[in-house]
Order: C-alpha cells, then structure tokens, then sequence
C-alpha cells in the first residue's frame, strides 16, 4: 500500500530535468486515479448505495453528489419494486412525452451527464424513497495528509497507474521541445502495462444487477423484490 508521501517521492526520483512541485504532482496523481483507473473500470471498492427522494413538483431529482457512473439497479421503497433504468433519455421520454404521469414510479433515466434522475409517473405528496446502487467517485488526495492512500485502487497497483501516469505526463513536458522523448514514451508504456493488468486483476464486468435483471423484467413481465444482491436464481 502506497501513501501519498510514497507516491511523490516515487514521481520525484524518477523525474528529473524539471522543477514540479508537489501540487503539481498531486494534479497528476488525482487526474490518473479519476479519469483513468475509475473511468476505465469499475473498481469494486467504489461500489455504493444510496437513496433519493422524489419530488412531489418535479419528475426528476439531482443524483448524489458522489455519483460518478453506472447506475445500475433501483428500487422503490413504496412499493418495493425494481424500478426500469431506461439507458437512453430519448427512449424514456417516448413512454413519457410529457412527464406529467402520476403513480407509482415505474421507470428512471439519467440526463445532463448523470447528474439528473428522471422518473416516471410521479408519486406525488407524501413521494417515494429510491434505493440506488451505482459507482462513485473516488475521494481525491490532498496534501494536508501525507499518509493517505488512493480511494478504491487496489494497493498493488497504486505506483504503477498513479505515479506511473504522473511520470509519463510530467517527462512530456520536459521533452515536448526535444525530438527525441525517451523518458516519456517508456514512463506511457509502462503506465499502459499497469493500466492492462489492473484490468486482468478486475476481470470482465458482469454486468448482473442491471442485465439480468433487464431479462428478468421482461421475460415474467412481473415487479423483482428485494435487493439486486439477491434476485432469484
């Protein structure tokens, strides 16, 4: 397991012809662990559930702020139901052109980059609680603790995706006026081997809350009860 101390002392003593401060670095090591290993995979340790509740006014609600992506199962309190995910918004808003239905929710989708949850009909007053799971982000490094570790990265591979990245992005910027940029391709290259075998470690994704649970819901034609951790087999 690699604190963040371990991470910027591994970026600094392979990265030299240039003057990075740790902020610097730190941008780099956030950067790779959001945008590259979170958004690349779906990294078990970043799994999450959490509720919403409707509004009585409005047929869409901000997700959680913690959201990051794949939203893959939801459920309804009221009625303990499993609530349809429409992938596409265009799709959804052809069963519900207006979005002004009231009744038990029996349909969602995500708009405005996963930032909103459109659900259809509307319960209205009192509303519904929507039990949600999905991915969340993880929580960014800082430099006020040293001794903190990347969120939802297995340990094995936090120096070779996190400082790896932060290596290679930083000798492209001491290279980028030299015709030859040996440091920055080797530093890609092996950011790219970490990047491959994080994937292996991960394995497919299976895909089984949303999937399955998509067969299930048309080939019954019936409401799943319970959790997506316990569908029947």
């Amino acid at each position: 397991m690699a604190t963040l101390q371990d991470l910027l002392d591994s970026v600094i003593e392979d990265v030299h012809g240039g003057s990075f401060t740790n902020a610097v670095i730190l941008r780099y090591l956030n950067e790779a662990l959001y945008r590259q290993a979170a958004t690349r995979y779906l990294l078990p340790d970043l799994a999450q559930s959490g509720t919403l509740a409707t509004d009585p006014n409005n047929p869409l609600v901000p997700m959680p702020l913690d959201y990051h992506r794949n939203l893959q199962y939801v459920t309804s309190v009221a009625t303990q139901n499993r609530i349809y995910f429409e992938k596409s918004f265009v799709k959804f808003m052809r069963y519900y052109p207006m979005l002004d239905q009231y009744g038990n929710v029996e349909r969602c989708t995500l708009r405005s980059q996963g930032t909103l949850l459109y659900y259809q009909p509307n319960p209205g007053f009192p509303g519904d609680t929507l039990n949600l799971w999905y991915f969340r982000k993880p929580v960014p490094m800082t430099l006020t603790n040293l001794d903190g570790t990347p969120d939802g990265l297995p340990d094995e591979f936090h120096d070779g995706v996190l400082a790896g990245y932060a290596k290679w992005k930083l000798w492209k910027k001491i290279e980028q006026d030299e015709t030859k940029k040996n440091n920055a391709g080797a530093y890609h290259a092996e950011f790219d081997e970490a990047m491959a075998e994080l994937g292996e470690y991960l394995g497919p994704d299976d895909g089984e809350a949303t999937y399955i649970g998509d067969e299930m819901f048309y080939a019954i034609n019936v409401p799943l009860v319970g959790t997506p951790w316990s569908l029947p087999g």
